[in-house]
Order: C-alpha cells, then sequence, then structure tokens
C-alpha cells in the first residue's frame, strides 16, 4: 500500500479542514496521464453512495450532513513529476470536530488502502452507471 504523509487540520472558514496526501508511485506516466487512475479513484472515495468514506464519517458526526454541505471529501493530484503523484483528500468537518481528527485520518488511510489494492467490481459498476446518468 502506500504510505500516507503528514496531515493538517486548518480552519479556513466555517468548516475545519483535514487534509492527508500520499506520495504515490507511478510506473507509466503515460498510461496514468490516459487513464487517470488517482481521479478514477479519487471519485469512487469522494462520492457520498452507502458505505463510502464520506458516509462513514458523516454517520460518526465527523462531517456535516449532505443537506449543509456536499462534498465535504475532495481528492486531487496536487503535482507529479518521473515516477510518483502527490496526492490528497481533504475532508471539511464539523465545526468542533477537530479534536476527533485522528478518527477521521485513519478512516481515509484505511478507505485508500483498501481502494488502492483495487476498486471491487461492484463499486466500479455503482460509478460507471452514476456517471452515466
Amino acid at each position: 500500500g502506500w504510505e500516507a504523509s503528514p496531515c493538517v487540520v486548518e480552519r479556513p472558514g466555517r468548516y475545519p479542514c483535514l487534509t492527508v496526501g500520499w506520495c504515490v508511485p507511478v510506473d507509466d506516466p503515460v498510461a496514468a496521464a490516459r487513464c487517470k487512475p488517482l481521479a478514477v479513484l479519487g471519485h469512487a472515495l469522494t462520492s457520498p453512495h452507502a458505505g463510502s468514506a464520506s458516509d462513514v464519517l458523516r454517520t460518526a458526526g465527523i462531517a456535516p450532513l449532505s443537506a449543509e454541505l456536499e462534498p465535504c471529501l475532495t481528492a486531487r493530484a496536487v503535482s507529479s513529476a518521473e515516477g510518483w503523484a502527490l496526492w490528497e483528500l481533504s475532508l471539511l468537518m464539523n465545526p468542533g470536530a477537530e479534536r476527533r481528527w485522528r478518527e477521521a485520518r485513519d478512516v481515509l488511510i484505511s478507505a485508500v488502502g483498501v481502494a488502492s489494492r483495487g476498486v471491487p467490481a461492484h463499486l466500479a459498476a455503482e460509478a460507471k452507471s452514476l456517471a452515466l446518468l
């Protein structure tokens, strides 16, 4: 699996923001540019479907409900170079949930660990059907 880099909690506005980053090895930059695996992974992890990371964090009271804020979880590739990419997940948290940042970090790291080993076929099918709507 990938190693998570240090994370940061900041308060840019009403919602505190937890950001966790990963340095991701990229074996074939041309294939990565064509297929955008980090974009696909980010979409799978940030989509608000049942059992998603955002759903787990909302159910735990760490992230705001979708009626308050959507999306609460975003993904982006920050930079890339030959052989690697810096990729991050940012979670907007409920006001006062900063003290639970370790719990939120662990959910994100766990979700990325599972997903980086391969997106289950049922999730890939769900993402594909949602993309066609």
